[in-house]
């Protein structure tokens, strides 16, 4: 099922509304590269967001539920966590949210929905608000796996810079969990998975997604970014990819797997963004996911249909170029909120 098919049923996140967020160690090593000016000392350290910004935030997801509705798409939603909880495991406590980047911890490929666990500690039950939703997948014939429960421990989770990693083996790194976001991964065909793969964690996430899925489900590893790859790269097309590469040294056709080099890609970049359009003046906080590309992450809804963000106004003319229709929608705060269209929704049904 790849990520441009006709789109008939999709997974919509939601958010709570909790002005106070948290952030912790976990947290700060996940997005090392954002939070290196935010907390760096503190171990676990409460930041707030207004109620303008988290009113915006939740009319922007329900609009685009609705948009995908007037589409013909039948729209599911998460359990909402409607206050913030503590949890608690043998191994840390840590801090609840709801479940609004819904594609981060889950992803559909063929019949299996494969469940991952995060490096973050706050995301450890994350899945539980989509447990309805997931039964009633298995009852229309789906497979649901995830991997061993891990400990989370720090001493199990790769601390590397991202940047560092470019060792390959055949075999599970020991004495690292299985840890890795789902949204590590996208579908460029039926067959082909391009997975980011930046730390041992991911990685052995990626050799346990081997060994899981059917042998004719072929995964890509690449190393592009620290975390999710849809900031990055997307196809949104048999033959054409969109993409963000302003934190690359090189063109981002020099990453590609050799089977995908040949495709055209889409940039979403001029390199020269308008700051107006991001929040960096609404929050003296962590702005959690990158600035700069978070405009790029679009959702296919057809092979000819796009929902971008109405601020996407770096590749629209390149877009229209390439004979595709384009809905625009309003959706604001992704960087305050780690996610932008497509982190937001969870395909489960594409033809």
């Amino acid at each position: 099922m790849k990520e441009y098919g006709k789109l008939k049923k999709v997974i919509v996140g939601v958010d709570n509304f909790e002005n106070t967020k948290f952030v912790d160690k976990t947290l700060k090593l996940f997005f090392k590269d954002n939070l290196n000016d935010h907390y760096l000392n503190d171990d676990f350290t409460e930041y707030n967001i207004s109620n303008k910004v988290i009113e915006e935030r939740q009319y922007d997801l329900n609009n685009l539920a609705k948009t995908l509705k007037q589409n013909n798409i039948e729209v599911l939603r998460p359990n909402l966590c409607k206050k913030i909880k503590a949890i608690k495991t043998p191994n840390f406590k840590s801090i609840m949210y709801s479940n609004s980047n819904v594609r981060d911890l889950c992803i559909c490929i063929q019949d299996y929905i494969i469940c991952s666990f995060s490096s973050v500690r706050s995301r450890f039950f994350e899945n539980q608000l989509l447990y309805e939703i997931l039964i009633k997948e298995i009852k229309n014939g789906k497979k649901i796996i995830s991997p061993p429960i891990p400990t989370v421990s720090l001493d199990k989770i790769d601390q590397e810079d991202w940047r560092e990693f470019k060792t390959f083996n055949d075999n599970l790194y020991d004495g690292y969990e299985i840890l890795f976001d789902c949204a590590n991964c996208i579908k460029v065909t039926d067959n082909d998975i391009i997975m980011n793969v930046s730390n041992k964690n991911s990685y052995n996430g990626y050799k346990w997604l081997e060994s899981v899925l059917p042998s004719n489900i072929k995964i890509h590893p690449i190393t592009l970014c620290d975390n999710h790859i849809d900031g990055s790269l997307l196809p949104i097309r048999e033959g054409i990819f969109i993409s963000n590469d302003c934190y690359l040294k090189k063109d981002i056709s020099y990453y590609l797997p050799e089977k995908f080099k040949n495709w055209k890609i889409i940039h979403s970049n001029s390199k020269k963004y308008d700051k107006k359009i991001y929040d960096n003046d609404l929050l003296t906080g962590p702005l959690l996911a990158s600035k700069e590309g978070i405009d790029m992450n679009v959702l296919s809804i057809s092979e000819n249909t796009l929902i971008v963000n109405d601020k996407l106004n770096y590749c629209l003319d390149k877009l229209y170029e390439n004979n595709f229709d384009i809905i625009p929608i309003k959706f604001r705060h992704g960087s305050i909120f780690g996610g932008g269209i497509h982190c937001s929704t969870l395909d489960l049904e594409r033809e």
